[in-house]
């Protein structure tokens, strides 16, 4: 089962366990413009012709990144969606300790659950060593 966070209670999980990994699986450029502090960029979706089309290489990511399936892993995106669906994905592939992000980075659009942007928690616009070219490196 995924669990269902909100933005301050997964910030405040993050702060007091440093070994749960933050994924924002949105894409490299949504990324770049800002991003909570501590992510690290793995998108499970990226912009296409027929609109978005998922990340082939999503899941092989994270098992480089934590091969182990029973971390913790908050998995964020713009509101919630995408990272719900990545959570999905990783749930299938046995990890365990999955909590998903309602109201990801900016809130829900219909203003029915807040982002991290509004909760006012902290953020950065640097991507060294979090980005996904950095983490696509690992796969080799």
């Amino acid at each position: 089962m995924i669990q269902q966070l909100p933005p301050q209670q997964c910030f405040d999980l993050l702060e007091c366990d440093a070994e749960i990994l933050h994924l924002d699986v949105r894409t490299p450029e949504e990324f770049s413009e800002g991003h909570a502090l501590g992510a690290i960029n793995v998108p499970a979706f990226f912009r296409g012709a027929g609109g978005m089309q998922p990340n082939p290489e999503f899941v092989p990511a994270v098992v480089a990144l934590s091969p182990d399936t029973v971390q913790r892993i908050v998995l964020s995106c713009r509101s919630g969606g995408r990272s719900n669906m990545a959570a999905e994905w990783l749930e299938q592939q046995g990890y365990q300790n999955l909590i998903n992000m309602p109201g990801g980075f900016h809130g829900m659009p219909d203003g029915s659950a807040p982002g991290w942007l509004q909760c006012g928690l902290p953020t950065s616009d640097d991507v060294s060593g979090r980005d996904w070219e950095t983490q696509r490196a690992k796969l080799g």
